[in-house]
């Protein structure tokens, strides 16, 4: 019975996940943003539903994005992807900031 409710689980957890890896590209339902999540302490973030980056381009977006960022930016990064809650300063600032680092990183035009 346990074993059952665990692969029960399983499969509830799987079918709930947006998109899986088919190789180098996600594959996403139509209309589904696509979703980055980087190796770097970065929080995970989206890009437009049009866009398609290989895995190469998203790791040079993620370390592109982690070098621009300066000090308080990264404190603030590591501190989100810890749980752990940043000054109320840095929590307003952040999403303009890091807005900005996709941009200067060319993560629009992918």
């Amino acid at each position: 019975m346990k074993n059952s409710l665990f692969v029960v689980a399983i499969l509830l957890g799987v079918m709930t996940v947006p998109y899986v890896h088919a190789g180098d590209r996600p594959v996403r339902g139509p209309g589904d943003p696509f979703i980055v999540e980087c190796k770097e302490p970065i929080p995970p973030f989206t890009l437009g539903k049009n866009s398609n980056p290989t895995k190469a381009q998203v790791e040079k977006l993620c370390k592109c994005i982690w070098d621009k960022m300066g000090g308080w930016e990264k404190e603030t990064s590591q501190a989100m992807m810890e749980g752990r809650e940043p000054s109320a300063l840095y929590q307003q600032a952040f999403p303009a900031r890091f807005g900005q680092r996709i941009k200067e990183c060319g993560g629009m035009g992918l």
